[in-house]
């Protein structure tokens, strides 16, 4: 079984500003990407996970609390 692999970044520095979302509105979507199938994290700028989805629990074998904080190249 193949699996594909896709990264998105988006520098957020670049655009000078972040989105104005409301709180409830980041909310609803962090609940969407953590119910995912796919495996879904994003990392911060000095490359530390920050979040990690049940999809990418059941790819990788680590959970939220154990890849969050982390390196993505350590797991």
């Amino acid at each position: 079984m193949s699996e594909d692999v896709y990264v998105v970044g988006i520098d957020m520095i670049k655009f000078g500003r972040f989105p104005e979302k409301s709180v409830s509105e980041l909310g609803a979507q962090a609940a969407l990407l953590a119910l995912a199938h796919d495996g879904i994290f994003s990392f911060t700028l000095d490359q530390k996970i920050d979040f990690w989805s049940r999809g990418a629990e059941s790819m990788y074998g680590y959970t939220a609390a154990e890849a969050t904080g982390r390196n993505p190249g350590e797991l």
